[in-house]
């Protein structure tokens, strides 16, 4: 369930912007403004406070924290670990990667039915 809507589960094969076609539960094929109501709920409206976890290391962090770690883009913090700016994690993983999350994570579905690979919130949400 995201933002109360019960999603039926079923395999589903998508096209990445990456070009890759990727086969995943569809419960975390979710719609941008899906994604963006599912933040708000958790975190609030002020994006600088969203949350996510590296899908590998487990590392967390919000918006503002990789902004101030050396991120240039917002966009970062639900693409790449905060690991890639703070050395002494050990992590540098980006979701864009060849390979992609191969676990977790979700994919933001434009509206082309296009997808793009995304962190998981840092905090629980429900999704089915």
């Amino acid at each position: 369930m995201l933002n109360g809507k019960r999603r039926k589960m079923i395999q589903r094969t998508i096209k990445l912007h990456t070009g890759v076609e990727k086969t995943l539960n569809s419960t975390k094929i979710i719609t941008k403004t899906e994604w963006q109501k599912a933040a708000e709920k958790l975190y609030g409206s002020d994006v600088k406070q969203w949350r996510f976890k590296c899908p590998i290391c487990g590392h967390t962090a919000s918006v503002q924290e990789i902004m101030s770690a050396g991120a240039k883009d917002p966009n970062c913090a639900y693409m790449e670990c905060i690991g890639r700016y703070q050395k002494d994690i050990g992590c540098n993983f980006a979701a864009y990667g060849f390979l992609g999350i191969p676990y977790g994570g979700y994919v933001i579905e434009d509206k082309n039915g296009i997808g793009m690979e995304i962190f998981e919130f840092a905090d629980k949400v429900e999704t089915n």
